[in-house]
């Protein structure tokens, strides 16, 4: 008899045997252990989202700060209440790529407001579908003023857009077909894959403060679909069930594959 085939374990009771071969024992110290902190990742997780959902919500009863508050360059920092006063450059915006609502894939559109002289904050205007073949028309809206403009919400550090192994493709991309980036500066709007506030600031001539204004209500022209949180904490309470279910489904399965019924003696 194969060694993974002979019984490691047995135990009898009131008719029946429970025995285990080298194969279910070493499934279940493998796998068990996988699904079951699986789950308990999950959990954290939602935690997590909890908490940040709660910081949010604290936040928007607390008075704005000014834009030029240093908690704006605490990366420890992810949300901030501010107030910002500035003109909007609408001559010069961008559309962040790749950006989902309704399983569409459009464009997120970033507006700098000038706050001080060689300073700005980009501003998200909300989300618009694509349409190939024609330029975006990124006017201000009727209902805000095209000059001065007095805002007010979360200025939000982005989460990381591309992996490190897509951005070194794409620069290496870059240099392969010998952009001219001072060039693309003229071609307003400029379609960006992730905020890299370093390079957006070369292409504007501004210091921008490194987040993302996401304004309380006023109708930017363009869909609001900006959360803090994206998905609540359901969503892992939900697939934390499902590990530990599999979990559950794992030990039930050794166990009824290898329990048996004693044959009555002859």
């Amino acid at each position: 008899m194969a060694f993974w085939r002979k019984p490691l374990l047995r135990l009898q009771w009131a008719g029946w045997v429970f025995s285990l071969s080298a194969l279910p024992i070493l499934l279940l110290l493998v796998c068990l252990p996988v699904l079951i902190r699986l789950g308990l990742w999950q959990l954290e997780r939602a935690v997590e989202r909890k908490e940040a959902m709660d910081a949010v919500a604290a936040l928007q009863t607390r008075a704005p700060v000014s834009v030029t508050d240093p908690q704006l360059l605490d990366a420890e920092t992810p949300y901030v209440r501010v107030r910002v006063q500035g003109e909007v450059d609408w001559s010069r915006q961008f559309l962040l790529d790749n950006q989902v609502h309704n399983t569409v894939a459009g464009y997120e559109v970033l507006t700098p407001i000038v706050f001080s002289p060689g300073r700005a904050i980009l501003v998200s205007r909300g989300w618009m579908p694509p349409n190939p073949g024609k330029k975006p028309d990124l006017s201000p809206p009727d209902t805000l003023d095209a000059g001065i403009v007095e805002l007010t919400g979360l200025a939000v550090t982005p989460p990381p857009r591309l992996a490190p192994q897509q951005r070194a493709v794409i620069e290496q991309r870059a240099k392969l077909s010998h952009r001219n980036e001072d060039a693309a500066t003229d071609a307003w709007p400029i379609i960006i894959l992730e905020e890299d506030f370093a390079k957006l600031s070369e292409q504007l001539g501004l210091e921008l403060v490194p987040r993302v204004l996401q304004p309380d209500a006023i109708d930017f022209g363009y869909t609001r679909v900006w959360q803090p949180v994206r998905r609540g904490p359901t969503v892992n309470y939900g697939y934390a069930a499902q590990w530990f279910g599999m979990a559950l489904l794992l030990v039930g399965a050794v166990i009824v594959l290898n329990l048996r019924r004693c044959r009555p003696a002859k």
